[in-house]
C-alpha cells in the first residue's frame, strides 16, 4: 500500500486511450511508477472497464488495454462483498454504501462516504488482479454483448419525448376510475407505434431493429403491470406492479417521484442477499442516504434530451457514480457537462463528486497529474 495515495479513475475511452500511449511507449512502467510513488496517484479499476472491454468485437483494442492493465504496477480495484475475489461493480459499490447506512445511522452522507471509502478497495499490482479472462471467456463476452445491445435499447427508450412522465400526483390517481383492459391494450397499441417512430428517429444508431426493441420493451411493462378491471382502482393497479404498497409511498408524489422511488427500491432489492442486508432491514432507508443512487438519480433528471440518444450513458452514469470514494475522476465531455447541471440544481452532488474533470489527451493529464505540462 502506498502511504497517501490519491485515487484515480479514467472513464474506459480514456482507459483505452492510455493502453495506446503505452504501445507507443510513451507511457512506460517507470512514468507509472513515479505517477504513485512520487505524486501518489493510482489507478483505480471497475468490473465496468473489464465489461465494456469484453464487448469489442475487434481483439486488438482487447489485447492493448489487457496488456496495459497487467503492466501497472500499483492499481486499486473495487471489492466484492464478502468474498476476495474478482473485481466490483457499481452494484458491489451499493452493498458497501447499504452497510455505512446500517451501521451510521444518524450520520451524514459525507461521513457515509468516508466509512465506506475505507473497505471499498482492495490494492495490488495489475498482474494481481482478479481478471475473468479464462476457459469461459468467449460466453461471457456474448452475454455481454447481449446486455449490451438491451442496455442501449433501455437507455435510448428512457430517453424518448414520448415516454415522458406527467407531472400527476398519486393522490389525483386514487381520484381516477380504471377504464378497463380494452383501453389499456389499446393505450399499449398507440404507444408502440409512437415509440417506434421516435426510437427510429432518436434512438441510438447501433439499434438494428427498433420495431423489436418497442415490443419487448412493451411486453416487459404489459407482463408486470395487471391489467385491472373496470372501475378497479388504478392507484393499487400501480403499486402493485411495482411491487410497492400504500404504505410505501407519499400521495402527494407525482408518477416521475414515484417512479425514481420505485428504481432506488428495485436497486435496493436486487442487491440485498447477504443477512446483514436483508430487505426488511432496509426498508427505512432513502435514496438521500446513499451516494451512488443520489448520483444516478441527479443523472437521470438533469441529462439533456439528446438529438440522438447515446447508448453508453448508463456505463458512464455507472462511472460516475465512483466520484464520492476517489480523488479525482475523469469523464468524456457529455458527461462531464451533465454533472455540472446536476450540480447547479442539486449543490449536494458536488459536495459529493469532488474533482471531476473533463478527459483529455493522456500525455497532458499525466502532466498534470504529476505538477508539469508537455
Amino acid at each position: 500500500m502506498i502511504r497517501n495515495s490519491k485515487l484515480l479513475v479514467l472513464d474506459s475511452a480514456q482507459l483505452g486511450a492510455w493502453a495506446k500511449e503505452f504501445d507507443r511507449g510513451s507511457l512506460s512502467i517507470e512514468k507509472l511508477e513515479e505517477l504513485a510513488l512520487v505524486h501518489g496517484w493510482v489507478i483505480v479499476l471497475l468490473w465496468h472497464h473489464i465489461e465494456e472491454l469484453l464487448r469489442h468485437k475487434n481483439s486488438a483494442p482487447v489485447d492493448s488495454r489487457i496488456r496495459f492493465i497487467r503492466s501497472i504496477p500499483f492499481v486499486f480495484w473495487i471489492s466484492v462483498p464478502d468474498t476476495a475475489k474478482g473485481i466490483g461493480s457499481v452494484a458491489d459499490l451499493l452493498r458497501h454504501e447499504l452497510r455505512s447506512a446500517k451501521s451510521g445511522s444518524g450520520q451524514s452522507i459525507l461521513k457515509r462516504a468516508q466509512e465506506t471509502r475505507s473497505r471499498l478497495f482492495r490494492f495490488g499490482t495489475g498482474k494481481e488482479i482478479p481478471l475473468p479472462f479464462g476457459t469461459d471467456l468467449d460466453l461471457l463476452r456474448l452475454a455481454l454483448l447481449e446486455s449490451e445491445a438491451r442496455s442501449r435499447e433501455t437507455s435510448s427508450i428512457s430517453q424518448l419525448e414520448t415516454l415522458e412522465v406527467p407531472q400527476v400526483t398519486l393522490a389525483q390517481i386514487a381520484r381516477m376510475q380504471h377504464q378497463g383492459p380494452a383501453a389499456a391494450r389499446k393505450k399499449f397499441e398507440e404507444l408502440h407505434s409512437e415509440i417506434d417512430g421516435e426510437l427510429s428517429e432518436r434512438g441510438d444508431e447501433r439499434i438494428n431493429d427498433t420495431n423489436a426493441a418497442t415490443s419487448a420493451f412493451l411486453r416487459e411493462v404489459y407482463e408486470s403491470w395487471p391489467i385491472a378491471r373496470e372501475g378497479d382502482d388504478p392507484l393499487d393497479s400501480m403499486l402493485s406492479s411495482l411491487n410497492l404498497t400504500l404504505a410505501d409511498v407519499d400521495t402527494s408524489w407525482t408518477i416521475a417521484e414515484l417512479s425514481e422511488h420505485a428504481t432506488f427500491i428495485h436497486q435496493i432489492r436486487s442487491v440485498v442477499d447477504s443477512p446483514d442486508l436483508a430487505a426488511d432491514k432496509m426498508h427505512d432507508l432513502d435514496i438521500e442516504q446513499v451516494p451512488s443512487s443520489l448520483i444516478q438519480r441527479s443523472f437521470r433528471r438533469h441529462r439533456p434530451r439528446a438529438t440522438r440518444a447515446k447508448g453508453s450513458d448508463l456505463n458512464d452514469m455507472y462511472i460516475l457514480s465512483f466520484a464520492p470514494y476517489v480523488d479525482r475522476i475523469y469523464i468524456d465531455k457529455r458527461t462531464h457537462d451533465i454533472l455540472q447541471r446536476a450540480i447547479k440544481h442539486e449543490p449536494v452532488i458536488g459536495n459529493l463528486t469532488g474533482s471531476v474533470c473533463k478527459s483529455a489527451d493522456p500525455l497532458k493529464i499525466l502532466g498534470e497529474l504529476c505538477g508539469r505540462s508537455h
